[in-house]
């Protein structure tokens, strides 16, 4: 969910799921046919320009953004980011409307108690029911709060860093796409790349292996 707005006519949108965001992007100064006239006068919200210009400057979120796109951090661009505040939006909105949803809930529930002795919809008597006496609550002692330290976190200090062996073959390997996929994603997790199944295509994992090479040399 990300918001436009067009500086010819006033109007605003709200632009739901990548397809609606490519389109407007597209229709904006940003458009790559710009010289053809493209631009139809649609620009970002001043609060997504604002709010994407801080994370291209934040080296941590780019990262981020590159593993969930499966690149790497160089070759993120600015429609990668504008999906990810997009799905960080929807994921707020989604929230809202489940407490939204809960909060129904207690209304209609403190309505029908209010309402005591009365008629239903069908017209049928409603009787209240009598109020249940509850047995006296013992008071207990405060728990006593102790830390909580996931499991990778005690992993990660008794075994250390996972680093790749200097001497590993994978390192010197020349890779290229003519590669099998199967002796791509073998040369990956020699190097201690997460997951090398999940990249869409070779060549976005050739580029993570290449990076990772350089990185370790």
């Amino acid at each position: 969910m990300i918001k436009f707005y067009n500086i010819r006519s006033g109007e605003s949108r709200v632009a739901l799921g990548e397809p609606h965001i490519a389109a407007l992007w597209a229709s904006s100064d940003r458009s790559p046919n710009i010289t053809q006239g493209q631009d139809f006068g649609w620009r970002l919200s001043p609060e997504t320009v604002v709010e994407m210009q801080r994370i291209m400057k934040d080296p941590r979120q780019m990262e981020s953004i590159a593993v969930q796109a499966g690149i790497i951090p160089d070759n993120v661009t600015e429609t990668d980011v504008l999906n990810h505040i997009s799905n960080r939006e929807d994921k707020k909105s989604q929230g809202m409307q489940t407490a939204q949803s809960d909060f129904l809930s207690e209304y209609e529930a403190e309505i029908k108690r209010l309402k005591g002795t009365g008629e239903s919809e069908t017209g049928e008597s409603i009787t209240p029911e009598e109020p249940v006496e509850e047995a006296p609550r013992v008071p207990q002692p405060a728990p006593v709060a102790r830390p909580v330290v996931s499991e990778p976190v005690i992993k990660s200090v008794v075994e250390g860093p996972k680093e790749v062996p200097a001497d590993s073959p994978a390192l010197s390997l020349e890779v290229d796409e003519n590669m099998s996929r199967a002796k791509l994603e073998t040369v990956a997790k020699d190097l201690l790349i997460d997951a090398p199944s999940g990249y869409q295509n070779k060549g976005k994992l050739v580029e993570a292996i290449k990076a990772k090479q350089a990185k370790t040399y």
